[in-house]
């Protein structure tokens, strides 16, 4: 398959590119602003701890005089079109970072809606250990959600516009957070806050932080919410935390 990056339309001045890699780009999470400034959740940081390839697209976009800001996430980055340009006058140079950080000789830009229409099928038509083909049939519609069950453990899925909750049918944590980084971004903060969610989360936290596409994590008492990037594989990793969640909770098959 071609070097692929998906763009999808966010707003008339701002646009979400995802490279279609097999790992990860970026090490944790910045903001770079035109003229030089950074900030991470509302906290300076270096930006060296971007990693290579996110100090590439981090310097990078500073001299693209027709983007305004840019948030720089580990697997995409939001950009923002400054007054008076166009995106025909951004995304050839866009294109040229993206081929310098990644080290591609060619790329191609290609509309979600496209990457959909051209890709989707052949999506489907993965083989997995029928995690996911295991789902009791009877759909049902909760709040523009698509909702499921597994059979063999009980978990109730729900598909979103871009996230997947999963409902295991015990408790799961002692506490509610969100999680937008790599594990190697990770503050002492968030350190503390994930042992404050017991062990067991805690494990699963960080089985899906390695998983490569995750963008966030929303972990609660009772639910598990995971939102991947869309130039990634869904239903692969989808199936992969299905049985993360399995394993660390020792969610035996039902009777």
């Amino acid at each position: 398959m071609d070097n692929i990056i998906v763009v999808k339309r966010t707003q008339s001045t701002s646009r979400e590119y995802w490279p279609r890699t097999d790992t990860s780009l970026i090490k944790t999470s910045i903001v770079a602003y035109n003229p030089d400034e950074s900030i991470h959740f509302g906290r300076e940081r270096d930006p060296k701890e971007l990693g290579r390839v996110g100090m590439v697209l981090f310097d990078g976009v500073k001299k693209i005089l027709a983007i305004q800001s840019c948030y720089l996430r580990p697997n995409h980055i939001d950009v923002f079109l400054r007054p008076g340009f166009t995106w025909d006058e951004a995304e050839p140079r866009l294109l040229d970072l993206f081929k310098r950080a990644l080290r591609w000789d060619d790329a191609t830009l290609l509309r979600y809606a496209e990457w959909l229409a051209q890709f989707g099928e052949e999506e489907e038509k993965l083989v997995f250990e029928d995690l996911l083909y295991d789902l009791d049939t009877r759909e049902q519609q909760r709040g523009g959600l698509t909702s499921d069950q597994h059979k063999d453990s009980g978990i109730v899925i729900q598909w979103g516009h871009e996230s997947v909750c999963y409902w295991p049918p015990l408790r799961i944590a002692d506490g509610d957070m969100y999680v937008r980084v790599q594990l190697s971004a990770l503050d002492e903060d968030d350190k503390l806050a994930l042992e404050r969610l017991g062990e067991q989360a805690k494990d699963l936290i960080h089985q899906i932080l390695e998983m490569d596409g995750i963008t966030e994590v929303h972990i609660s008492p009772y639910s598990l919410e995971v939102t991947v990037s869309p130039a990634f594989n869904q239903k692969r990793i989808q199936a992969h935390v299905l049985r993360a969640i399995k394993e660390v909770y020792k969610i035996r098959p039902m009777e």
